[in-house]
């Protein structure tokens, strides 16, 4: 469907969200002081913040993330306990992860070269970083301590590392879109290839069910999300084609609500949209200039919020969703 025909549309979610490159459990009914939208499923409360955006708005919620002369930033996570970081790289060397507060504070730059992707495992922020990266000159994985930002390497094994999935079974999924790969990383760093020739992979989630994987086509035509399944033993199987966009979608990060809707940035258009797991498209936002990856916040974050970083701009973005 092209995007001059999609419409915003709201959808029904329960209180648990998923994050695109993340598959740990967000819960927000922890915030049933709170009022909010209830979830037919649970009965239990989404706690929307006081001055949660209306659906589809877009507000600058932090600027300044620029380092090494280049703004942008790519990767960002929530940990379980709401906090937020952020990371980036400087194409043609450099590269950074920080720590944004609530009121949209930017910590200070702390030097990572490469940073892409991030996810949060084990209590540590987890970094893949590209071709050029901290792990060498083939990329691989980091673990940053936040309390210290000491890091180490985990994997020096994923060549063009993009974006990392902390799996259900405690594995870390990392794609590497120009390789056309998928790897599975262990905690001790051991790494094996999960799955080989799907198009340029980059943002990658689970569905609720952990029986299927989606993930997004950044670079090859014709464009497609792409449904990979997964057996009981975690491997994967038959990938299909659940959805086709429009040539230069380039699509980046994604998040998925507890109702296997799937919310995808697109990269050059600025927009994001909405993917139900029937292959039905709607359009979320405009306005979201290089939008890279995005999450739901969790609290003190506004967990109707998606936060989105941007690839080519100093600033993170805040969208409003229909919830």
């Amino acid at each position: 469907m092209p995007l001059s025909d999609l419409t915003i549309s709201s959808v029904s979610t329960s209180p648990t969200m998923l994050r695109g490159s993340n598959a740990s459990l967000l819960v927000l009914a922890t915030l049933a002081a709170c009022t909010g939208t209830p979830s037919e499923d649970s009965g239990q409360v989404l706690a929307c913040a006081a001055d949660s955006p209306a659906a589809g708005e877009v507000r600058v919620f932090a600027s300044g993330l620029e380092h090494d002369g280049t703004n942008g930033s790519e990767g960002l996570v929530f940990s379980p306990d709401g906090r937020l970081f952020v990371g980036g790289a400087a194409y043609g060397g450099g590269g950074f992860v920080t720590e944004v507060d609530v009121d949209g504070t930017v910590a200070e730059m702390t030097p990572l070269v490469g940073s892409v992707g991030l996810e949060w495992w084990n209590d540590q922020l987890v970094v893949a970083v590209g071709k050029d990266g901290a792990a060498g000159e083939v990329g691989g994985v980091v673990l940053v301590d936040p309390s210290t930002w000491q890091t180490t390497v985990l994997t020096e094994e994923v060549t063009g590392a993009n974006f990392p999935l902390v799996t259900p079974w405690d594995t870390l999924l990392v794609s590497a879109p120009g390789e056309d790969e998928i790897y599975e990383v262990t905690a001790s760093g051991d790494t094996s290839l999960w799955l080989s020739d799907i198009p340029s992979p980059n943002g990658i989630v689970l569905r609720p069910d952990e029986r299927s994987l989606y993930a997004t086509q950044s670079y090859d035509e014709p464009v497609f999300v792409r449904e990979v399944a997964v057996d009981e033993a975690h491997q994967a199987g038959a990938v299909t084609e659940l959805v086709g966009l429009e040539a230069g979608a380039t699509q980046d990060g994604v998040a998925m609500d507890a109702d296997g809707n799937v919310y995808i940035v697109l990269n050059l258009p600025g927009e994001i949209i909405q993917v139900t797991p029937a292959g039905e498209v709607t359009r979320v936002a405009s306005g979201v200039e290089f939008g890279a990856s995005l999450a739901f916040g969790v609290a003190p974050f506004d967990p109707c919020s998606l936060y989105v970083t941007s690839l080519f701009s100093d600033a993170l973005f805040q969208v409003g969703v229909d919830l």
